[in-house]
């Protein structure tokens, strides 16, 4: 049997390892904009202006009164530290510079800017492959980014782990 020093050594780096992995964190509306606030808006643009080479002429520059404002709709302090106001529906995929679309987004932990940029240029190109529709890509990341990137981008390196190993789609042992 271990001493009771070693179980305990164990534990905690069992923790510390399911903890930092993302795509095993819970989530909590804490990572997600407030659906009243911020439920989303877009511009009308096609499929073909989204995947298009040319300039779109869409400017994701927010004005730095707009930026405040944000803050105080969310009851923050202006340039509170470990947010940056970001657009739900990222312009690339549609999205507007309205104050519907903005959000003060967290900077770090779990779920922060870096998945969810991960998760906008996953779905781009999903859009421009013709893997999910315009209208889609921009509806799950307005409901829940969190669950979506889960889907679209968890789930894909898991099925690419398992063709690596060899099990194909399904893992292993398991049956059709």
């Amino acid at each position: 049997m271990f001493p009771d020093i070693v179980k305990m050594v164990l534990w905690l780096v069992v923790l510390v390892s399911v903890l930092s992995d993302p795509s095993l964190a819970q989530h909590d509306n804490s990572n997600l904009p407030n659906p009243t606030l911020t439920p989303g808006d877009t511009v009308e643009v096609s499929r073909e202006v989204v995947c298009g080479s040319g300039d779109t002429n869409t400017s994701g520059k927010i004005p730095i009164t707009v930026k405040r404002q944000i803050f105080e709709r969310y009851r923050l302090k202006p340039g509170a530290i470990g947010f940056n106001v970001d657009h739900l529906i990222p312009v690339n995929l549609g999205g507007s510079n309205s104050p519907k679309n903005l959000w003060p987004q967290s900077l770090s932990g779990a779920w922060n800017y870096h998945l969810k940029n991960s998760l906008e240029h996953t779905l781009k190109k999903m859009v421009c492959r013709n893997e999910i529709e315009l209208e889609k890509a921009q509806r799950v990341l307005a409901t829940d980014w969190i669950s979506a990137y889960k889907k679209y981008i968890t789930k894909k390196k898991e099925r690419r782990e398992r063709r690596r190993r060899g099990e194909g789609e399904r893992g292993a042992g398991e049956k059709n």
